[in-house]
């Protein structure tokens, strides 16, 4: 599917690079045979302008017909040959102007006589490459003919130029286009394959409270003539795995929702002082049970705009993070302070670090640092706390990161840049 994705990506953007260069090449090609007509045109309207009496006598010729961009005296080849002739009521050549165009005598004769003939007052003689413009006289014609095969050949060299770049600027952007297109997949394969871990690591975790519960209705099956009494011990194991299974299909339901941004955030003035107080005393009984020594050191009067209960949310993961992860007879810190106008919030324990090279993933999405922390220790939950921390926090435009090592112990810092 991403194959397709990328060669999809390829193919629209080499459709419109393709429909932009085309314009610009037929625009290119329709300006310059514009301008070679218009070169031709007047070329032909300024031998109808000679003078009648004195036709070889044209000073201002050139300036007239080509302007000061096209007058080369070194280059006579690029300029448009002209003839000019008068011819009288019987046809007959009274007198001509023959410029920068090869023919004898006999063939501007022919030529005029062609152009005469026609019956029109504009025309080209193909076997001449001539373009010809006839007006009439009192008493007779004076015919006007530009040679145009400078032009057709000027031309020509501008749609070969043009095709040229075409297929150049076409081969360039497709290579720039191929190593677009792998740049701008790479978040999307990191999503997809993000997406299908997921959907692995749940139904891995969904396996396991289902596998126990139906071994649990197995057992109870097996003994039905037993009192409900005597089969407590696996209803009991049934309801506390059908708990653990609701727990996380609701984690999952909540970063489904958040991805989607169907989470809504109910922004309200908020007391982080009470809110950390409150989570704080709630996981004192579970520190002393555990014989952790949990500090804290909550400054007064810090508040915030923001969800109340996402933000209570964000603090009991934190906290029970650091409860379950803190080494026996260990010690949890919780501070929250102000410095350079951000808010501060971090909770910190003592115990085994997570390794540097978990760090970076603590956040993704089902990862537990298993061989560091949640195998020696049964209280690992399922890798969605902190996935669900960092998504509250990034909706509340602040910033959570973790540092750790086997001296200071595992802190986690919640900043909350600007306050409201």
């Amino acid at each position: 599917m991403l194959k397709q994705l990328r060669k999809r990506f390829v193919l629209i953007t080499m459709l419109l690079v393709g429909v932009v260069l085309l314009a610009l090449t037929l625009v290119n090609c329709f300006s310059n045979y514009q301008e070679q007509m218009g070169r031709l045109e007047r070329t032909l309207n300024a031998g109808l302008r000679a003078p009648l009496n004195n036709l070889l006598q044209i000073p201002d010729f050139d300036e007239k017909v080509f302007g000061e961009n096209d007058h080369d005296k070194g280059n006579l080849t690029d300029r448009f040959g002209s003839l000019s002739v008068v011819v009288n009521e019987d046809n007959e050549i009274v007198s001509y102007d023959n410029t920068f165009i090869e023919l004898g005598a006999d063939d501007i004769a022919k030529v005029a006589t062609k152009a005469i003939s026609s019956g029109h007052a504009h025309g080209s003689i193909k076997s001449y490459d001539l373009l010809y413009k006839v007006q009439e006289l009192d008493s007779g014609y004076i015919i006007s003919f530009a040679d145009y095969s400078v032009a057709h050949k000027n031309v020509t060299k501008n749609i070969l130029f043009n095709i040229f770049i075409f297929i150049m600027g076409m081969a360039i952007f497709l290579l720039i286009s191929i190593w677009l297109s792998g740049y701008a997949m790479r978040p999307v394969k990191r999503a997809w394959d993000q997406q299908h871990q997921f959907i692995a690591d749940a139904s891995h975790e969904l396996k396991t409270p289902l596998t126990a519960i139906l071994a649990n209705n197995n057992i109870l099956l097996s003994h039905a003539d037993s009192t409900v009494e005597e089969q407590k011990k696996w209803i009991e194991n049934s309801q506390a795995e059908a708990k653990h299974m609701k727990e996380l299909v609701n984690n999952m339901l909540f970063l489904a929702k958040s991805d989607g941004e169907e989470v809504k955030i109910l922004f309200s003035e908020v007391s982080l002082t009470d809110l950390v107080t409150d989570s704080s005393l709630q996981f004192e009984p579970v520190a002393f049970e555990r014989g952790i020594v949990m500090e804290t050191d909550i400054t007064e009067g810090i508040s915030m705009q923001g969800d109340t209960t996402q933000l209570r949310q964000l603090i009991h993961i934190l906290l029970d993070n650091a409860c379950k992860y803190a080494d026996e007879k260990g010690r949890v810190d919780v501070r929250l302070y102000e410095h350079n106008n951000a808010i501060k919030l971090e909770v910190a324990n003592t115990g085994k670090p997570i390794p540097p090279e978990d760090l970076p993933h603590i956040f993704e999405r089902f990862y537990r640092s298993d061989k560091a922390r949640t195998q020696h220790n049964q209280a690992g939950g399922y890798g969605l706390g902190l996935a669900i921390a960092h998504s509250i926090v990034t909706k509340h435009k602040g910033t959570i990161n973790a540092t750790s090592s086997s001296a200071s112990g595992t802190k986690f810092t919640v900043t909350f840049k600007h306050k409201n």
